[in-house]
């Protein structure tokens, strides 16, 4: 299955990061992004998938795939982009951080939000079809070591939103 073959390929190659530090000191930082978004994005990843749905809506209706409640933690590209150049510097032991909002969102809430920006007027029914695969059902960052170390995202979803809305082209 493609997510277990993703997550097996990270853990394995965290491990070669440490190895590597540890043998021969090769320095390094461990990033983990959580559901990052926004300008230039494929259409293949649901956010713009489902900004583009909104965005192009002839109906009073907008379709996720699954029941529409998985939850993800949605961290714009300004913020993840910012986390990288904080920590670059910071580890150097191929320790691992979380880049993420630690505020988990349903694609629900997401299609919803998405919806009220773009069409402030009008009111949208969520569809979920249940026949597609939703992945994981809830991942969220931890963000404690985040914090500590002194990073915080600075963008919000609504923001991240209008801004992708703004630069997103299809």
């Amino acid at each position: 299955s493609p997510d277990k073959t993703y997550g097996l390929s990270k853990v394995v190659l965290e491990f070669l990061a440490k190895m590597a530090y540890e043998k021969h000191q090769l320095k390094s930082v461990i990033y983990r992004p959580f559901s990052g978004y926004g300008m230039d994005q494929a259409t293949s990843y649901p956010f713009s998938n489902l900004l583009k749905l909104v965005r192009e809506a002839h109906s009073d209706s907008i379709e996720v795939w699954g029941s529409g409640k998985q939850v993800r933690d949605f961290l714009y590209i300004k913020d993840f982009i910012d986390g990288i150049f904080y920590f670059m510097d910071k580890i150097d032991n191929s320790d691992i951080v979380n880049l993420g909002t630690g505020i988990g969102t349903s694609f629900e809430e997401l299609v919803t939000k998405m919806c009220s920006i773009v069409h402030p007027t009008r009111k949208f029914e969520i569809k979920a079809r249940i026949e597609q695969p939703e992945g994981c059902f809830y991942r969220v960052a931890d963000i404690t070591k985040m914090n500590s170390m002194g990073f915080y995202p600075k963008y919000n979803l609504e923001e991240g939103i209008k801004d992708s809305i703004k630069l997103l082209e299809y």
